[in-house]
């Protein structure tokens, strides 16, 4: 995603419009890694009879590339040893020292007696250091045959899923794979089909607690802060409007540049370009004046947008109970683990695509 263009959709070249109904044993929309993961295991079992419905911002080399840079949910020795049972061979980079807030001009240790500013849903799991994880086989995740068109509706029925796409086609499928929001699928359903679902099914939909992650990815000509660490910054020091979350990795001593991801949770379910793009805009205001010459130094950004990336539920005993819904996967999919962590949960969910 382009730091000027948000939340653009790009029209892939060639794709072909379907004014017909498309019949398939299974799709998949993914979002993170963990998502694309399983449409490996998918395709080796379904074939020609496998799609994705993607938007053209989710694609396997951009998730790749988002998880090792980007979204740094790898914050735990607990999470890194879960991945390590997928990925044996990865390498990963923990930063070096602890983390601090900023308040009355000082930076304070979380250990200490000062309190933060307070910390708003999700932001506290961001306090245990990250590891910055390199895969270092080439991970590779084939480009899936894929439909870059939105989903206007969704209708269950029988053992059928029915999509309606923005292009007026629809597509049929037996098992449908889904890891975007649970939220979101629940609105996209017709009525009906809602009111198939039992209690159980629209509580899991509806009680989870889902937030959005802007991150912003820059590259420094010169070092700004003197170390590897994560530093939180309140956006307000009057309102509690939560922290912009920075974790620097250490500087290049041979060329002194420096590179730092900048995170926000977004609480706001339905932020939209311009909001997002104001954040950014008092966050570099912000930076600057307690890192001079923060906007003169920057090399390079990346923005990045993950909807909903970051959920919390309670576990569940069986998902047995779940027969009217589709397999959630990725950060959406059931957490069968006691206080299993948000990245962890995902991977479970590849390593249970393996068996299916």
């Amino acid at each position: 995603m382009s730091s000027n263009r948000l939340l653009h959709l790009k029209k892939k070249k060639g794709i072909q419009e379907f004014d017909k109904i498309i019949e398939k044993e299974c799709v998949l929309i993914p979002s993170d890694i963990s998502t694309h993961l399983v449409g490996e295991q998918l395709k080796k079992k379904f074939g020609e009879s496998y799609i994705t419905i993607a938007k053209s911002s989710s694609n396997p080399a951009r998730a790749i590339r988002n998880f090792e840079k980007h979204h740094l949910l790898v914050r735990s020795d607990k999470a890194l040893e879960d991945l390590k049972k997928s990925f044996p061979d990865i390498s990963a980079k923990m930063l070096e020292d602890e983390p601090l807030f900023y308040k009355d001009q000082d930076y304070r240790s979380f250990k200490g007696r000062a309190k933060p500013h307070k910390l708003l849903d999700f932001e506290s799991f961001f306090i245990d250091k990250p590891f910055m994880v390199s895969f270092n086989t080439g991970l590779e995740i084939k480009e899936q045959d894929s439909f870059d068109l939105e989903i206007v509706s969704i209708k269950k029925e029988g053992i059928n899923w029915e999509l309606h796409l923005s292009d007026e086609s629809k597509v049929l499928a037996k098992n449908l794979y889904w890891g975007r929001s649970r939220k979101e699928y629940y609105d996209l359903l017709d009525v009906p089909s809602r009111e198939n679902i039992n209690k159980q099914e629209l509580e899991f939909l509806l009680s989870v607690q889902e937030n959005s992650l802007l991150s912003v990815y820059f590259e420094f000509n010169k070092c700004l802060h003197e170390t590897s660490r994560t530093l939180f910054i309140p956006q307000s020091q009057t309102y509690d409007r939560g922290h912009y979350i920075l974790d620097f990795n250490r500087p290049d001593k041979d060329s002194g540049k420096q590179e730092m991801t900048a995170s926000i949770v977004i609480h706001n379910r339905d932020a939209d370009e311009h909001e997002l793009g104001e954040k950014i805009k008092k966050m570099k205001r912000k930076l600057n004046k307690l890192f001079p010459g923060f906007v003169q130094s920057i090399k390079m950004e990346e923005i990045n947008y993950f909807p909903n990336l970051l959920s919390r539920v309670e576990n569940v005993e069986s998902r047995e109970k779940f027969e009217n819904l589709p397999e959630f996967i990725g950060t959406q999919s059931l957490n069968l683990v006691e206080r299993s962590s948000i990245i962890s949960n995902a991977f479970k969910s590849y390593e249970y695509s393996k068996n299916i």
